[in-house]
Protein backbone atom coordinates (compact mmCIF):
# COMPACT_ATOMS: atom_id res chain seq x y z
CA UNK A 1 0.00 0.00 0.00
CA UNK A 2 1.74 3.77 -0.69
CA UNK A 3 2.14 5.80 1.80
CA UNK A 4 0.17 8.37 0.01
CA UNK A 5 -2.54 6.32 0.87
CA UNK A 6 -1.50 5.01 4.32
CA UNK A 7 -1.33 9.16 5.80
CA UNK A 8 -4.58 9.86 4.02
CA UNK A 9 -6.71 6.98 5.42
CA UNK A 10 -6.84 6.10 9.09
CA UNK A 11 -5.97 2.52 9.95
CA UNK A 12 -8.91 1.65 12.15
CA UNK A 13 -12.77 3.50 10.19
CA UNK A 14 -15.19 2.38 13.14
CA UNK A 15 -16.06 5.52 14.24
CA UNK A 16 -18.95 6.22 11.72
CA UNK A 17 -17.49 8.81 9.87
CA UNK A 18 -17.59 9.81 6.10
CA UNK A 19 -14.31 10.46 4.45
CA UNK A 20 -13.49 12.61 1.16
CA UNK A 21 -10.13 11.78 -0.43
CA UNK A 22 -8.70 13.59 -2.93
CA UNK A 23 -5.80 12.71 -5.27
CA UNK A 24 -4.06 13.75 -7.77
CA UNK A 25 -4.79 12.63 -11.23
CA UNK A 26 -1.53 10.49 -11.39
CA UNK A 27 -2.81 9.14 -8.35
CA UNK A 28 -6.35 8.18 -8.26
CA UNK A 29 -6.10 4.52 -9.54
CA UNK A 30 -3.58 3.83 -7.08
CA UNK A 31 -5.51 4.67 -4.33
CA UNK A 32 -8.50 3.52 -5.70
CA UNK A 33 -7.31 0.27 -5.57
CA UNK A 34 -6.07 0.72 -1.79
CA UNK A 35 -8.68 2.34 0.42
CA UNK A 36 -11.50 -0.26 -1.61
CA UNK A 37 -8.80 -3.29 -0.31
CA UNK A 38 -8.12 -1.64 3.18
CA UNK A 39 -12.29 -0.81 3.77
CA UNK A 40 -13.04 -4.44 2.22
CA UNK A 41 -10.71 -5.82 4.85
CA UNK A 42 -12.02 -4.21 7.45
CA UNK A 43 -15.14 -6.10 7.03
CA UNK A 44 -17.08 -2.67 5.99
CA UNK A 45 -19.19 -2.91 2.68
CA UNK A 46 -18.41 0.54 0.64
CA UNK A 47 -20.59 2.54 -1.32
CA UNK A 48 -19.14 4.52 -4.14
CA UNK A 49 -20.10 7.23 -6.26
CA UNK A 50 -18.57 7.06 -9.50
CA UNK A 51 -18.94 10.52 -11.74
CA UNK A 52 -16.18 9.82 -14.57
CA UNK A 53 -15.82 6.06 -15.12
CA UNK A 54 -18.74 4.02 -16.08
CA UNK A 55 -19.93 0.63 -13.88
CA UNK A 56 -18.35 -1.74 -16.31
CA UNK A 57 -14.88 -0.01 -16.10
CA UNK A 58 -14.60 -0.11 -12.44
CA UNK A 59 -16.04 -3.34 -12.32
CA UNK A 60 -13.08 -4.76 -14.51
CA UNK A 61 -10.29 -2.65 -12.45
CA UNK A 62 -12.28 -4.10 -9.38
CA UNK A 63 -11.93 -7.70 -10.39
CA UNK A 64 -8.69 -7.78 -12.28
CA UNK A 65 -7.14 -6.13 -8.84
CA UNK A 66 -8.50 -9.36 -6.66
CA UNK A 67 -11.66 -6.88 -5.42
CA UNK A 68 -14.52 -9.33 -4.64
CA UNK A 69 -17.34 -6.78 -6.71
CA UNK A 70 -20.27 -8.14 -4.90
CA UNK A 71 -19.12 -7.02 -1.93
CA UNK A 72 -19.69 -3.60 -2.87
CA UNK A 73 -22.10 -0.59 -3.89
CA UNK A 74 -22.08 1.53 -6.94
CA UNK A 75 -23.92 4.59 -8.21
CA UNK A 76 -22.90 4.92 -11.48
CA UNK A 77 -23.45 9.02 -12.47
CA UNK A 78 -22.17 8.25 -16.20
CA UNK A 79 -24.37 5.68 -17.52
CA UNK A 80 -27.51 6.53 -19.13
Amino acid sequence: MSAVVDSAFPEDTRDNSLYLILAPPEKVHEMNISIMKKILGQGFTPLIITVNQPYKVLAKTYLREGIDISKIYVIDTVTQ
